[in-house]
Parts: structure tokens; C-alpha cells; sequence
């Protein structure tokens, strides 16, 4: 067999691995991600898509923002902050979105007497 067909099923079981280990196997044993500072990060896990979506686009106002400044330390700070708290503001609004989005339960009817 030759070399590049070998590699190639190496990556295959590489991938296998990589997702086996990144599966989680019983979630009760992470206590962890039930604190509150992971909050955010999780809710831009669910909202994935949108986040990332933003975050191209704030890649783009970013390298503006530093182009047009003397590009310190400072300003890429900043700019790091600020592209994390909206992409951080935007998942809060989709998952709110999609909450008001569900329709509300219907009450129980009321027993006849």
C-alpha cells in the first residue's frame, strides 16, 4: 500500500479518537460546568452558529479598528474585550429570541364541580 493511503487511513482513525475523547461519557461527573463563570461560555456553545457568524464579521471591524489606530497593546485589548462581549451579548439575544419564539402553555382546564 502506498504512504499516502496509509496516511490517510491514520487521519480516519486519528478523527475517531479525537471525537471518542471529546464525548462525554456521563455528564453528573462535571461539576464544573455548573458554575456560574462558565455560563457565558456555554451559551455561545449552544449558539455556535450565530456567534460565529458575528465574530467573521467582527474579525473585519477589528482589523479596521487596529489599522486605524497606532495598534498598542491597549487597543488590541480592547478590541479583544469588545469582540467578546458582543459575540457574548449575540448568543444571550438568540437564545432569548428563541425562547419568546416557543408558544406559552395553555393552562389546565378547570375541573366541573
Amino acid at each position: 500500500m502506498p504512504i499516502a493511503g496509509r496516511l490517510q487511513d491514520r487521519r480516519g482513525e486519528d478523527h475517531a479518537r479525537l471525537s471518542a475523547a471529546g464525548t462525554p461519557r456521563d455528564p453528573h461527573r462535571r461539576p464544573g460546568l455548573e458554575w456560574r463563570i462558565w455560563e457565558p461560555v456555554i451559551k455561545c456553545g449552544q449558539q455556535s452558529l450565530a456567534v460565529f457568524c458575528v465574530g467573521v464579521f467582527l474579525s473585519f471591524v477589528g482589523h479596521f479598528v487596529l489599522s486605524l489606530s497606532y495598534g498598542s497593546v491597549w487597543a488590541q485589548i480592547g478590541v479583544s474585550l469588545g469582540g467578546i462581549a458582543i459575540m457574548t451579548a449575540v448568543a444571550y439575544y438568540i437564545s432569548w429570541s428563541k425562547q419568546q419564539d416557543k408558544p406559552s402553555p395553555k393552562p389546565a382546564p378547570a375541573a366541573a364541580s
